[in-house]
């Protein structure tokens, strides 16, 4: 392996009821042509059983005057996590350091089995899926605010906002995802934290950022998170380069990672996106783009140079 690692921070393995499977060999494939070395995977938001019987969703939330209301069994996620940490541990490889991230669901998960399940999978960071589990930074209780602050590993959150054009629920559960919440409630706490989406180029998110040991933002999937105006403050007018360089302008390089985001990253699943680290190095030039590309989430999560050198 090259010593600049390209690490993939963030893309889902799994069957999801909004956007169908996605196979851990098909990222493999699409890592491998895409110059990554080292993909951190996690389950996908809205899991299922049948993806053509709705009702067969592991878990689903319904915004009920003016409430969340949560619905499906306790610990949606418990044995998706299980299982996709045993399949990385036979797929990964050294070409292709695949690494486990555990998905958490703060309302429905009970503190004591994920425990347990943090103990024995060892993930190197842990998602929160805050449309597909419909929460918010608020959802996140003492105690696990307390666990999150003890095992020291980043929590990756989806980050969104909403300017009136959506459903009533989906204004709701993207504007509590607004990356300005995560990103006060991560620097309040002291918990690492890694907001995707590049914060919906939230300017006064990145002034935070800049200033915070606790953040760092994920950029991808650059080519569709600047497709939608809804839910940007900036209107990138559907150019990834417009997206890339507002980010650039704004965001000091050490905050900056990437992220594949596989497969969420594609607006047709027959058009495989493979130039996205093309378009990093293309916009931020070689050099930053090394940090980006690795550099700088290594240095946030010391856990994953450290899994990368075990089996390098």
């Amino acid at each position: 392996m090259k010593d600049n690692v390209v690490v993939d921070s963030h893309s889902h393995i799994g069957k999801d009821i909004f956007h169908g499977d996605s196979f851990i060999d098909d990222y493999i494939k699409f890592a491998k042509e895409s110059g990554i070395d080292v993909g951190i995977l996690m389950g996908v938001p809205s899991p299922c059983t049948d993806l053509n019987d709705v009702n067969s969703r592991l878990m689903y939330w319904k915004y009920i005057e003016e409430k969340m209301q949560y619905y499906g069994q306790r610990n949606p996620f418990m044995q998706l996590n299980y299982d996709l940490n045993s399949l990385i541990t036979q797929k990964s490889s050294r070409e292709l350091i695949l690494l486990f991230a555990a998905v958490f669901h703060p309302v429905m998960d009970d503190i004591d089995y994920f425990t347990k399940m943090l103990d024995e999978t060892d993930p190197v960071a842990i998602k929160i899926h805050g449309i597909g589990s419909g929460v918010g930074p608020e959802d996140i209780g003492k105690d696990y605010i307390e666990l999150l602050r003890k095992i020291n590993i980043p929590i990756i959150v989806h980050t969104d906002c909403d300017f009136g054009k959506g459903s009533i629920s989906m204004q709701h559960v993207r504007n509590i995802n607004r990356s300005i919440n995560w990103a006060n409630f991560f620097d309040k706490n002291r918990i690492k934290g890694i907001l995707n989406h590049g914060v919906s180029l939230d300017k006064e998110t990145f002034n935070i950022a800049n200033n915070s040991e606790y953040l760092t933002i994920a950029l991808g999937p650059d080519k569709i998170a600047c497709l939608d105006e809804n839910r940007l403050f900036v209107d990138c007018l559907k150019d990834y380069r417009n997206y890339l360089q507002y980010i650039k302008d704004n965001l000091k390089i050490s905050k900056i990672i990437y992220d594949a985001d596989y497969n969420w990253n594609l607006s047709d699943k027959n058009d495989i996106d493979y130039d996205s680290v093309k378009r990093v190095k293309e916009i931020f030039g070689e050099e930053d783009a090394i940090k980006i590309l690795g550099e700088n989430l290594t240095n946030f999560n010391p856990k994953i140079l450290k899994k990368v050198k075990e089996v390098r």
